[in-house]
């Protein structure tokens, strides 16, 4: 994500830039047609306009990381 800098919509940012840069793989195994079991993790590279202190307070970008597991059913 990219845009301008401005600290009356970005005040949680050190620097009031909303650019942000990330990664997110997936796995998952579908054991019948209507199941799926999976798992997703979201690793940040960029927060909030920078990797280290985003927010002034030493939190880095990588410290916004997710691991996401689920199971997803459908009938019909």
């Amino acid at each position: 994500m990219t845009g301008s800098r401005d600290s009356v919509a970005y005040p949680g940012s050190a620097n009031f830039s909303p650019a942000t840069q990330g990664w997110t793989p997936e796995i998952f195994w579908i054991p019948v047609q209507n199941i799926r079991i999976g798992l997703q993790y979201t690793h940040f590279t960029k927060y909030l306009g920078a990797r280290s202190n985003y927010d002034g307070l030493g939190r880095n970008a990588s410290d916004n990381d997710t691991l996401f597991v689920y199971l997803w059913a459908a009938y019909w």
